[in-house]
């Protein structure tokens, strides 16, 4: 079933400032931490090697944002902040 909505991304998007799929972002958790994901399908979604779901609840909030950017993701433990340090498309 999943081969039949197949679509292959294989360029950039048009204003690669933002978040879409693809893209490898690097944010900072509200100890300062920084974590590195790239946005995935979510078949792909792994999040022990740094792939995470384009799905709710943790990529749609961060879709279309840009570098500097604060956004509250919800997790497990409840409501989190994040800072948008950097987004890469390489």
């Amino acid at each position: 079933k999943r081969l039949d909505e197949l679509r292959v991304v294989d360029t950039k998007p048009s204003d690669t400032n933002r978040i879409f799929f693809g893209c490898w972002i690097f944010l900072r958790d509200e100890e300062g931490l920084t974590h590195n994901y790239r946005i995935v399908g979510p078949a792909e979604f792994d999040l022990s090697q740094g792939l995470l779901s384009c799905d709710p609840p943790l990529g749609i909030p961060l879709l279309g944002k840009v570098a500097g950017d604060t956004v509250y993701l919800k997790t497990p433990e409840g409501e989190t902040e994040w800072y948008i340090d950097s987004i890469t498309y390489d």
